[in-house]
């Protein structure tokens, strides 16, 4: 059995949402994703943008979301990625954070 601090096999993070794209946002699930990445070291890591599933692009052609997940690639690296980091990212989540950086 996992200890407590370490329960969870995959996460899935909420990262922002089309309603709230401000660079303040990324900031802030920077350092929400940055936590969780320390508290569950073993758990894979699902990043979720919301409110473009209906959307046929990716989110890379969708400006306001490219310039966002930008952002808060910018604010995690800023804070500093737990060893380990990027290897714990599902596929979709590496597709997307490293597509058109």
């Amino acid at each position: 059995m996992k200890p407590a601090a370490d329960k969870y096999d995959a996460i899935l993070v909420v990262i922002g949402g089309k309603s709230d794209l401000r660079p303040v946002r990324a900031a802030i699930s920077a350092g929400q994703v940055k936590l969780i990445a320390e508290l569950q070291p073993h758990a894979s890591l699902s990043l979720h943008l919301d409110g473009y599933d209906d959307d046929p692009r990716e989110l890379w052609e969708i400006p306001e979301a490219a310039l966002f997940i930008r952002q808060f690639a910018v604010a995690l690296e800023s804070l500093g990625l737990p060893p380990g980091f990027m290897e714990r990212l599902t596929p979709e989540s590496i597709h997307w954070r490293t597509a058109h950086e």
